[in-house]
């Protein structure tokens, strides 16, 4: 004759439910917090990128602007280098460097793809400010004739 089981040697259905929905609840945490790290690492590599973007235009223009022998500034900045001349333009939509020398099509480059603008707050400094990112930069304009 074999031995009755006793009543408690098994796990019922109410336990098993309970540790399934414990279990399904720690995995749906998990998920939850997975997937807020990625989207959190996303915008920052967006912003990241972003950022990188404004500091090689910056960069950019201040080395145009360091080698340039004279400038001007009316709503774009011409600088002048022998027979070179980088003219920076603002618009709306971005930021456009444009290179003209003899005997030379005219270069337009696309430098950002955000609304940006030139100003002058004092004599021999001037301002790109980025509009949207509330960003600006001071360059020194060259000692040459600038206006």
């Amino acid at each position: 004759m074999t031995p009755l089981r006793p009543a408690q040697a098994g796990v019922t259905l109410i336990e098993m439910l309970v540790a399934l929905t414990i279990s399904s609840l720690i995995g749906l945490a998990g998920f939850i917090l997975l997937d807020s790290v990625t989207r959190s690492e996303a915008g920052l590599a967006g912003r990241l990128q972003r950022i990188d973007l404004q500091s090689r235009a910056f960069a950019l223009m201040a080395r145009d602007v360091e080698g340039a022998h004279s400038a001007m500034l009316t709503d774009t900045l011409v600088l002048t280098s022998g027979k070179r001349v980088v003219t920076w333009r603002t618009h709306e939509t971005g930021l456009i460097r444009s290179i003209a020398a003899p005997d030379r099509v005219v270069l337009d480059q696309r430098i950002l793809d955000e609304p940006a603008t030139f100003s002058m707050q004092q004599a021999g400094l001037v301002v790109l400010t980025l509009t949207d990112a509330d960003i600006w930069w001071h360059l020194p304009l060259p000692r040459g004739p600038a206006r």
